[in-house]
């Protein structure tokens, strides 16, 4: 979440050398593998380790409860600045400029992530959540087929290349969509195997022996997140981010890893506390980071340059406020959210 609050920040600099802080969009890869990790530890204890028939429904409405409440608020406080921005200046916010019937129409039915006209610029990120829901809805036959092939890593490599496949069609078909946006990157298929990644992580962490051997992992996280930045930096720029975010997801599986045996029998510290904090709400953060990454930060530098204060000296005083304006704000909003939720849930039940 930091990644993505610092990558969106750095976009109001005209600094060359901070075209490498465009490397931080692979906090998502890092998103998708903790979220299959996550919703693995969600079915084994909501579920009993099991999706079927009986309870298909209760996941998916479940999943649709945890993404629909923050995000139809977000779409329409976006939707509101924006109003009132183009009545008191003129223009839009530099986010949310699509305000397309259709395209809101399509974000909160949350098949966006499907189609390039509205797949990012209705909410700033907000292709994160589309092909985050077309995750959400394939999970199920992913976890039947995971908890029935005798190899998982097999499968794991044989359906990722398939997606792959799947988007190289895609891709042909559509390419100046592909090419004229992010959506090449955007899209689900693209995100799969690190979701995936993800999955396997749980299952690995879940029936790892005591005697595992892991002393290696942190070497091993380390050289695929050196290979993502050479790769990152080497790569032309529409093709990079593919290859990047893989590396960086199997960066992320060894370091995850790692770091759940080592702290498998130990208390939580004050980072762990943190982190949790960062995890709790981060849903709620990246929704609303926007605000401060871009009209806060716009009027900041006003303020700053009017004292006459260096650009690079303006970048480094600005980070720890962006972060902690961004944290709290999400953190706000996060309870908010939890209370409405629970006041429309007890009326239900009255």
């Amino acid at each position: 979440m930091i990644m993505v609050i610092m990558l969106h920040y750095s976009l109001n600099y005209e600094i060359n050398t901070l075209y490498l802080l465009w490397f931080l969009e692979m906090g998502c890869p890092i998103f998708f593998v903790a979220s299959g990790f996550g919703i693995m530890c969600l079915i084994n204890s909501k579920y009993e380790g099991k999706i079927e028939r009986s309870n298909i429904v209760s996941f998916y409405l479940s999943r649709f409860k945890a993404l629909a409440p923050a995000w139809y608020t977000t779409i329409i406080l976006v939707y509101i600045a924006n109003t009132v921005s183009l009545k008191l200046t003129g223009s839009t916010l530099p986010f949310g400029t699509n305000r397309d019937g259709l395209s809101i129409l399509c974000n909160a039915l949350f098949i966006h992530g499907l189609l390039p006209f509205c797949n990012n610029d209705v909410v700033l990120g907000g292709w994160y959540i589309g092909t985050t829901a077309v995750l959400y809805v394939l999970t199920p036959a992913i976890h039947r087929i995971i908890c029935k092939v005798r190899n998982r890593r097999v499968f794991a490599a044989i359906s990722s290349f398939l997606v792959i496949g799947i988007w190289c069609i895609w891709y042909y078909l559509f390419r100046d969509a592909f090419t004229d946006s992010g959506f090449g990157y955007y899209i689900f298929l693209i995100h799969y195997p690190e979701y995936l990644l993800g999955i396997l992580l749980y299952y690995d962490f879940k029936e790892s022996p005591d005697t595992v051997q892991i002393r290696w992992y942190p070497a091993l996280s380390i050289i695929f997140l050196i290979i993502a930045i050479a790769l990152y930096i080497n790569l032309p720029l529409f093709w990079h981010s593919i290859p990047v975010a893989w590396m960086t997801g199997l960066s992320t599986y060894f370091g995850l890893y790692y770091m759940l045996i080592t702290e498998k029998d130990k208390k939580p510290g004050h980072l762990s506390s943190l982190m949790e904090g960062f995890g709790r709400n981060s849903y709620c953060i990246f929704l609303l980071h926007g605000f401060f990454v871009f009209p806060f930060t716009n009027w900041a530098l006003s303020v700053l340059n009017k004292i006459s204060t260096p650009v690079i000296i303006s970048f480094f005083i600005l980070i720890p406020l962006i972060l902690s304006l961004s944290y709290y704000a999400g953190c706000l909003f996060n309870k908010l959210i939890r209370k409405c939720r629970l006041l429309f849930t007890s009326r239900q039940k009255a």
